[in-house]
């Protein structure tokens, strides 16, 4: 297993995870992004469901330079 050495004084972890009904799912795309005139900041993931019909769960994570938990907001999308 890798170590991560992150810097949380400087860096913050997002990650979430989403149930899809396709396993094995994947990354389509991933975009962090700051809001348009706010001080808020958009974690975008695009996921495809898997081709295998199963029940599960799909996780997901990104390293970002430090911001405070009420400046997020995650968008999941799940692409058939």
């Amino acid at each position: 297993m890798e170590q991560f050495n992150i810097d949380f004084s400087n860096k913050t972890l997002l990650i979430g995870k989403k149930r899809i009904g396709g396993i094995p799912g994947s990354l389509i795309c991933q975009t962090w992004q700051k809001e348009c005139g706010s001080n808020n900041y958009i974690y975008k993931v695009d996921i495809k469901n898997g081709g295998y019909t199963a029940l599960g769960n799909f996780y997901f994570g990104i390293i970002v330079d430090k911001v405070s938990a009420d400046e997020i907001r995650f968008d999941v999308y799940l692409s058939e």
